[in-house]
């Protein structure tokens, strides 16, 4: 098989609604081992709530504001990304994300195929231009489903209200 370089277009390797987040693929999830490469968008004082997952995953921020989330000692804490700053989430690593500005966060996420693969299994595919809208209880249900199957830890609406993100 030729190997070819390729300029992507947006939507090329399909846009996903992951409950509020827009994730769309830059490079497909596809095969085993290497990386995928996404770009993910955080409404306005939007957030993605407590989780784990045993991929790695590294966050460039390319526009707005966004606090990160970090577990040391067991105790939860928020700080500031600042612009162009880059976080690195080891594998099992408990973390959140909130937008902290009234602008969308805008971040390029370099991660596994493996949990390429997972976004695109776990969360509604979207139509071209299609709007971000919320989940229904299937979907939910589906989510929760897959992020079983993949390993996943994923945080109650208690803890994540503990840490000051509301569902």
């Amino acid at each position: 098989m030729d190997q070819v370089t390729t300029l992507v277009t947006p939507g090329q390797y399909g846009r996903y609604d992951a409950f509020g987040v827009l994730i769309e693929f830059l490079t497909p999830p596809d095969g085993e081992g290497g990386y995928c490469l996404m770009r993910g968008t955080i409404p306005p004082r939007g957030a993605v709530p407590l989780h784990g997952h045993p991929d790695d995953e590294s966050f460039l921020l390319l526009s707005g504001a966004i606090q990160g989330l970090v577990e040391r000692d067991g105790t939860f804490e928020w700080f500031d990304i600042p612009p162009g700053g880059c976080v690195h989430v080891p594998a099992n690593a408990k973390h959140a994300w909130r937008n902290v500005g009234d602008e969308p966060v805008v971040q390029l996420l370099v991660t596994t195929t493996r949990l390429g693969r997972f976004f695109r299994e776990a969360c509604r595919p979207l139509a071209g231009e299609e709007p971000l809208r919320p989940p229904t209880p299937e979907e939910i249900e589906r989510f929760l489903r897959t992020a079983d199957a993949y390993g996943h830890w994923i945080a109650g609406p208690e803890e994540n209200a503990r840490i000051g993100i509301r569902l």
